[in-house]
């Protein structure tokens, strides 16, 4: 049984607030180009918070990738 780790915890994290900010400053952009006026800061939190909770859900189920340590033309020694 091999064991696989999941992305360390201050990867999850920063991953998902950069993804809050980015959202929610993308939002706050399209808000006012469409109805003139600043997006009120709660709703923009609003925002982020739905981002971050299936984001951080879907980065614990991600694995990062093994390194391959096996040439296939090297034998393996036992």
């Amino acid at each position: 049984m091999s064991t696989m780790q999941r992305l360390p915890f201050w990867q999850r994290l920063l991953v998902t607030l950069l993804a809050m900010l980015a959202s929610s400053f993308i939002i706050s952009i399209i808000w006012r180009s469409v109805l003139s006026f600043d997006m009120p800061p709660y709703l923009g939190g609003a925002v982020g918070g739905l981002v971050a909770l299936p984001l951080w859900a879907l980065l614990k189920r991600i694995r990062p990738k093994e390194p391959k340590d096996t040439d296939p033309d090297v034998p393996v020694e036992k």
